[in-house]
Formats: C-alpha cells, sequence, structure tokens
C-alpha cells in the first residue's frame, strides 16, 4: 500500500510499521542540568501515531492505523518530511499502545 505524506510517496516493506512521531520540547533554558538528569531524559519513551502498516507486517498485537503508540528512544529509522519527524520500526519495537476506555 503506498502512503503519500506531504507529497512525498511511500511504500513501507518487509515487517515495517510507519509512525509519526510526537513532537518533543528540546529547549533546556538556562538552567544548568547535571548529567544525571539528562541520562533519565534520554531513557524516556517516545510516542508517536501510526501511519502505515507494511502489508506484510506480522504483527504480535492488532495495531490499527491512528493508534498512539510508545517506543524506546533511538529504536528505527527516522525520516524527516517537511520538519515532521516518522521512524519506521518493527512491530517489537512497540512497548505500548494507548486504548479507548471501555465503560461497563
Amino acid at each position: 500500500m503506498d502512503l503519500v505524506i506531504d507529497g512525498e510517496t511511500l511504500r513501507i516493506i518487509g515487517n515495517r510499521i510507519l509512525l509519526l512521531m510526537d513532537e518533543v520540547s528540546k529547549k533546556e533554558g538556562s538552567i544548568y542540568l547535571p548529567e544525571v538528569v539528562k541520562e533519565r531524559k534520554q531513557r524516556r519513551l517516545n510516542s508517536g501515531v501510526i501511519m502505515a502498516i507494511s502489508e506484510k507486517a506480522e504483527l504480535p498485537y492488532p495495531f490499527k492505523r491512528g493508534q498512539k503508540v510508545y517506543i524506546k528512544p533511538y529504536i528505527g529509522a527516522e525520516l524527516m518530511i517537511n520538519k515532521k519527524l516518522y521512524k519506521i520500526i518493527e512491530p517489537d519495537d512497540i512497548l505500548a499502545v494507548e486504548t479507548e476506555e471501555e465503560n461497563d
């Protein structure tokens, strides 16, 4: 399945998922941050929204387009399109998925 993003046509191949990553503020301000704090910030999970799933993807969970998911930092291949960050990852790189609450 081809996906058009801001004029770019992409086809995700293999066992892969395309995420649009959530924007993260990179401003540190003028406060000194010790190295321990910087290391903790790097260990935070990154979040993004599933934009496309390869037709050949073997999914361990029924992921679908539009779901918000959480992955480790530094996972996947990064792709910048019109100043938006996308990542191409494997399904097993997803650690958590937001689900809709069920009303009892």
